[in-house]
């Protein structure tokens, strides 16, 4: 009969043990966190989309645009001189000859008035200049730490306020209270998606001019279109709230965009009405609002 000694199965099981651990090494070495902490992580990120060159470019694409009581299927093309689109489908039909002259006649109308041409293009530097204001604030507003380890050039991080950050506007006081993740692209330190929701409600005057209620929710993600450029895909935000003590105030929109496609960044208002004129509703459209 054989006796095993007890020390030398010990020492057999020890020795396995360490040539499971040596032939799970290079795994585990490829599941570690970056060697750049998640701070500055983010602080690259956003520089890249700060300086990203598209801005001296003109895009074409489709966007689905849901807000309270609308519903509306777009062709849209976004220019340096501002966003020109035409009106494909309303409430998931498309338009009726009567629709179809309307969105006519508004487009005929803006190639007659350069004046509101110039409004339009006010109005989208206004709100690109507010996006990046809050891009800007992103890498101090908020502390970051990885949410679990790289999958390929993937990898997820978690945010919340950072205490030591005061924002100085209204938007800006509301977007610092978020918590939530962000995907980003390792590689390219770029964005892919960021989520988050207000856990605490946020007040304006302590309360007096208004308030934004906890619980509101907000979503982007973004898109790579070409070697060197991103776009977002989809933006979806949910707030309710109250200003100036009396009016109730509600944003509920989720946009959808796909199908993007690079134009002369000189493409003329001619131009680019010519080419609406031409847009047809894309065999996708329904498909691409329900994957999102």
């Amino acid at each position: 009969m054989c006796h095993h000694h007890p020390n030398r199965l010990m020492r057999v099981y020890f020795l396995v043990s360490l040539l499971g651990l040596s032939l799970l090494m290079p795994v585990l070495s490829a599941q570690t966190l970056p060697a750049q902490s998640a701070q500055d992580l983010v602080r690259d990120v956003i520089y890249n989309g700060l300086h990203d060159t598209e801005r001296d470019l003109a895009w074409e694409f489709y966007s689905h645009r849901i807000t309270p009581g609308k519903d509306t299927l777009r062709d849209e093309i976004e220019t340096p001189r501002g966003p020109l689109y035409r009106a494909l489908e309303q409430d998931g039909k498309p338009l009726d000859a009567d629709q179809q002259k309307k969105e006519d006649a508004r487009l005929s109308e803006l190639a007659e008035s350069p004046s509101e041409l110039a409004r339009l293009r006010r109005d989208h530097d206004a709100d690109d200049d507010r996006l990046r204001s809050l891009m800007k604030m992103m890498p101090d507003a908020f502390l970051y730490s990885y949410d679990g380890v790289p999958e390929g050039d993937r990898v997820r991080l978690a945010f919340r306020p950072n205490p030591a950050y005061s924002p100085n506007t209204y938007e800006a006081r509301v977007a610092h209270e978020l918590t939530g993740t962000m995907v980003v692209n390792l590689k390219q330190k770029r964005m892919i998606s960021m989520r988050g929701a207000l856990m605490a409600q946020v007040d304006f005057g302590f309360g007096l001019l208004g308030h934004v209620d906890k619980g509101g929710t907000f979503a982007v993600e973004r898109v790579q279109v070409s070697p060197a450029h991103w776009k977002t895909s989809l933006i979806e935000v949910h707030v309710r709230g109250k200003i100036l003590l009396f009016s109730s105030m509600s944003r509920d929109q989720k946009e959808s965009r796909w199908g993007f496609h690079e134009l002369p960044a000189d493409v003329s208002f001619p131009q680019v009405k010519e080419i609406l004129d031409r847009a047809t509703i894309p065999a996708d459209a329904e498909t691409v609002a329900d994957g999102h």
